[in-house]
Order: structure tokens, then sequence, then C-alpha cells
């Protein structure tokens, strides 16, 4: 199976979910978004600042848990990343899945 590889402007994607803001800014999920294209970006301090946005719109949103302790690390610091990783494990979603 051949994989065509994709590249992704993230100036462009991170240009269009700023707009994605602009439209619906008490959504975490696209706070989410936001940080990640900062984190890939190496922008770490304004990735933290993102995800800790789309942290206070939802308290208990561990993918953003997750993210902004990748940025902390990043940043050397090690008590904001055990302290986000905790936080993501308290807060993910680990239901068994059901075959019916």
């Amino acid at each position: 199976m051949m994989r065509l590889p994709i590249r992704v402007d993230m100036g462009l994607l991170e240009f269009q979910i700023i707009k994605a803001v602009d439209i619906d800014p008490k959504s975490a999920e696209i706070y989410l978004y936001l940080g990640f294209t900062k984190n890939t970006k190496n922008d770490h301090e304004d990735a933290i600042r993102d995800l800790s946005t789309a942290i206070d719109l939802d308290q208990q949103y561990a993918d953003a848990y997750f993210m902004r302790a990748l940025s902390s690390y990043q940043l050397e610091d090690f008590d904001g990343t055990i302290a986000d990783a905790s936080k993501a494990l308290e807060y993910i979603d680990c239901r068994p899945l059901e075959f019916t």
C-alpha cells in the first residue's frame, strides 16, 4: 500500500482556527486546535496560553491537559508536565468497549 505525503500549511490552518475563535469564542475545542498548531510550530508559550483557555472553558478536557503537558515538557516545566498529565489521566474517558 502506497502512502501519499500530506502537507499541511500550519500558518493557514492557524489562521482558519483564529477565524473560528471569532465565530465561537466559548469553544474549548477550537482553543485546543489553536494550541495544537502552535505546539507543532514550537511556539510553546502561546500554545500553553491557548490550551489554558481551553481548560478554563472545560475544566475536564483531558486532551487539552495532555497537549499542555507536552508543551510544558518542551519548556522543561516538569512540575507542570506531571500535573497536567495527571489531570489528563484523571479526566480521560476510559470506558471499556462494548460489543453487541
